[in-house]
């Protein structure tokens, strides 16, 4: 299980670096896209998904969700970037101390009260995400069916599909 969940954040990260390296905003749309991952490495449910499949359930999930995630952690993030620019403002004033004290304020209230509000909203995101059911082309699967259907070919067709719900 460590090495699986190993494999799938540093494919993840790797796609994500190589992506923002060669073009930015596709780079920022796959890290939303695969969002969910470090949250299904977690669940039980996805245990026997590979690094791969876990990334591919990923997007398939975020279809029509990435803004509403990005939303979600600007609402957190916003005055983390005011405050860090107000601290740069004063250190380049020559208000070192002041500036300092005031950036390592911020990173503190930052990793102890705002990071785990934002891990909260983004797991809450994630229930609500699963629970939707998908559509891929006329069909539509509840998210169980869609981790089975996806160890074979998670976009392919046929009239006998198991997994079918009108």
């Amino acid at each position: 299980r460590y090495a699986r969940s190993l494999g799938a954040i540093l494919l993840r990260s790797i796609y994500i670096g190589l992506l923002i390296m060669l073009f930015i905003i596709p780079g920022i749309m796959y890290l939303y896209s695969t969002a969910l991952v470090p949250i299904m490495l977690a669940d039980k449910k996805y245990d026997k998904l590979s690094a791969s499949q876990l990334l591919k359930v990923s997007k398939l999930y975020m279809q029509g969700y990435r803004f509403k995630l990005f939303l979600i952690e600007l609402r957190y993030v916003w005055y983390y970037g005011l405050l860090l620019g107000a601290s740069s403002v004063l250190i380049q004033l020559d208000y070192d101390l002041l500036g300092y004290t005031l950036l390592g304020v911020v990173t503190l209230f930052y990793t102890f009260k705002t990071m785990p509000l934002l891990r909260e909203a983004t797991i809450m995101f994630y229930k609500t995400v699963i629970s939707v059911d998908k559509v891929i082309g006329e069909t539509t699967y509840q998210s169980e069916s869609l981790i089975d259907y996806l160890e074979d070919d998670p976009l392919a067709e046929s009239d006998d599909d198991p997994f079918f719900k009108t």
